[in-house]
């Protein structure tokens, strides 16, 4: 119904003609209808798995170990064969057996470990998931797997690494000379992937993943720091190291951030994400000289609407008014948030409210004229 709508009003104004709205109607339509058996194949797959897993928990103590591995060697074998088999003839058959054997992957790591008594050693496990999943994860057609895999390999990799005595000291030797750069470090190696060679004909859904957790990594992390810069610095600052070794820590993510800078060039992307990390990087740097709560509150609102700022200046050079639009719907957040922060009595906070509540409309009317701006620059 929405898009019926959306069509007949680009028809009022000549966009497109009957013959056209009729066209796109029609190929949505069969869309549409494509998806029900793969909706129906699925829930069937779903009950039947389900039902013979209830009967295999109903006498899973009277089943010998042999059996349940040789069961569970053979389901992988079926699931990888099926994925083999269903690759050039649908993307969604294949999807939903590759997100099925990677089910069966941590299900088969389970009962290993169950059958063999071994106990687990922090989230080793997922990392081993991770790995075992991945050549079969880099043929997946569609963002699901990906969008999972990440995280999982992210974050089990991390715990790994921080058992290791070097890792957690070379943490503390980076941040020595500089606030978060253990968490800016890996923000620029994640946009080090997500600006890669990962082309659109090579791994695209890749690539669309790891941007993905990109921003929604950049998001936390600046709220972090926006709101927890004064809790962050004071549990780092009982670091002690000579001077010298603080320099080498911040050329070390300094050197890091001009990489970018020369990936983003080579790529022909948008430099915003290492605008964006230059800025975190100089509130890092900044943050050390500053004391008690309502400047680091005032540093952090300043360090999240440069963000924004830099966020929608992006936005209108691309011409996306749905960037510009969410960066500045947040903005006006943050604006109303910080009188929240700075003012304590309840006539200050009425001042500060008002204040807000004048500087919210003055930013609809420059955000109005920026709108007609950007729809006449790109006409």
């Amino acid at each position: 119904m929405k898009l019926a709508k959306k069509l007949s009003e680009w028809e009022q104004i000549k966009l497109i003609d009957e013959k056209q709205k009729s066209a796109i109607l029609a190929y949505e339509s069969r869309q549409g209808k494509n998806r029900l058996p793969f909706i129906l194949s699925a829930l069937a797959v779903f009950c039947i798995g389900l039902g013979i897993l209830s009967l295999i928990a109903s006498n899973w103590q009277e089943i010998p170990d042999s059996l349940k591995l040789s069961a569970d060697i053979l389901l992988l074998g079926l699931t990888a064969v099926g994925a083999y088999r269903f690759y050039n003839r649908g993307k969604w058959y294949f999807e939903a057996l590759v997100i099925g054997y990677a089910t069966l992957i941590l299900a088969s790591i389970g009962l290993i470990g169950q059958v063999f008594q071994l106990q687990p050693v922090g989230l080793r496990a997922y990392l081993l998931w991770s790995v075992l999943v991945l050549p079969m994860a880099l043929f997946s057609k569609k963002a699901v797997l990906p969008l999972v895999w990440i995280p999982v390999f992210v974050i089990s990799g991390l715990d790994t690494l921080f058992d290791f005595a070097w890792f957690d000291k070379a943490i503390d030797f980076l941040e020595s000379g500089l606030p978060y750069a253990g968490i800016l470090t890996g923000l620029i190696l994640l946009a080090f992937l997500s600006a890669g060679h990962l082309s659109e004909s090579r791994l695209p859904v890749w690539k669309k993943s790891w941007k993905f957790w990109l921003v929604v990594s950049t998001a936390l992390v600046t709220v972090v720091m926006d709101f927890g810069g004064m809790y962050y610095y004071g549990f780092g600052s009982s670091r002690t190291f000579p001077l010298l070794y603080e320099g080498i820590a911040a050329a070390i993510v300094i050197l890091l951030l001009l990489l970018l800078f020369v990936r983003n060039v080579q790529t022909r992307t948008p430099p915003t994400m290492a605008a964006i990390l230059a800025t975190m990087i100089f509130y890092a740097f900044v943050s050390r000289f500053v004391s008690g709560h309502l400047n680091h509150d005032i540093l952090g609102f300043a360090l999240t609407m440069s963000i924004l700022a830099e966020i929608i200046y992006f936005g209108f050079k691309q011409g996306c008014p749905k960037i510009v639009n969410a960066a500045g719907a947040l903005a006006a957040l943050r604006i109303f948030g910080v009188y929240l922060q700075v003012f304590g009595s309840l006539l200050t906070t009425g001042l500060g409210l008002i204040s807000s509540g004048l500087v919210l409309l003055l930013t609809v009317g420059i955000w109005n004229k920026l709108k007609l701006k950007t729809e006449k620059c790109h006409e």
